[in-house]
């Protein structure tokens, strides 16, 4: 019996914390609301009064001030007028259920992620203006797009527009794409079908170089198994057109191995709940016209089923 209550015991102080740390800080399904940080003019300078947003060539929004980030910093400090821009937009999109927003965070080439589960500050920007109107407005995830771009940074100390908005609605006439045009998909940043691209994965190579953030998620998903056994994990690999079709499907498929053998052998997750498949070329997220945005398309996603 004393050997019960102590195994007991150590179970609850393990259980406790795991259960916490997914639901409060992965799933943000705790009762309270995260803490905003007041905007310190110390920290962030005087920002622009040009934020605009547009549906195709309508402005919807106009003359609203831009948003500001710290250094190295996802953290968003929302000034009244930042969150009047907010409300506005989550008007339109419940007067306008077809429509989507797409969200785009910009990040200096030398700003490092500290902590989270983004492997770049551009997504975790973007993300975090996200769950705040998920949070504040009861929208559905599926409502908003997230990308990325990266901007060198020169002799400028803050960006002057961290974030980028577009409206999305889909056109019911739309032409099919030609032969040669790529068809892009969306890349997904949620807990449940996360995307991560980056510094993962080098031109023409299946090694896995796991980020921080990687890490940081893998943590998580382990922890989510424990309490979810009967849930399991697909990684599904991807690659730029560069190479031919079967070429990218295999790197593809050697990328998401790899990619479970760091989960099994680093993060103690059981093999027999991981599986891998790939899509090599064929879903990209972005125009194979650049280097950055083939580093995009060079990715893994890990999708909880």
């Amino acid at each position: 019996m004393r050997t019960f209550f102590i195994g007991f015991v150590v179970f609850l102080l393990y259980t406790i914390p795991a259960r916490w740390h997914y639901v409060c800080q992965i799933r943000n399904l705790c009762e309270d609301k995260p803490v905003e940080t007041v905007a310190i003019a110390s920290k962030i300078p005087d920002r622009l009064q040009d934020l605009t947003l547009k549906m195709e060539d309508s402005i919807v929004l106009a003359n609203y001030e831009q948003f500001g980030f710290a250094n190295n910093s996802a953290a968003l400090e929302l000034t009244d007028n930042n969150k009047k821009f907010l409300a506005s937009i989550a008007d339109y999109l419940q007067k306008n259920p077809d429509a989507r927003l797409k969200i785009v965070g910009n990040y200096f080439n030398d700003e490092k992620v500290t902590s989270g589960i983004y492997d770049n500050l551009g997504k975790a920007r973007a993300a975090a203006i996200r769950d705040y109107l998920v949070q504040e407005y009861d929208f559905k995830t599926e409502r908003f797009g997230l990308d990325y771009n990266e901007i060198k940074r020169g002799n400028t100390a803050y960006l002057d527009r961290p974030i980028e908005y577009d409206f999305i609605v889909p056109k019911l006439d739309a032409q099919p794409k030609g032969e040669n045009e790529e068809v892009l998909t969306e890349a997904s940043y949620t807990f449940e079908r996360m995307t991560f691209s980056d510094i993962n994965f080098e031109y023409n190579s299946a090694i896995f170089n796991p980020s921080n953030s990687f890490s940081t998620y893998a943590d998580s998903v382990k922890t989510y198994l424990k309490l979810n056994p009967e849930k399991s994990i697909l990684i599904v690999g991807h690659a730029d057109n560069r190479g031919t079709d079967e070429i990218n499907r295999v790197l593809g498929l050697r990328r998401a191995n790899n990619v479970i053998i760091y989960l099994r052998d680093t993060k103690g997750i059981d093999i027999k709940k991981l599986d891998s498949d790939s899509k090599g070329e064929k879903k990209p997220i972005a125009p194979n016209t650049t280097e950055e945005n083939m580093r995009k398309n060079r990715r893994v996603e890990v999708i909880i089923k």
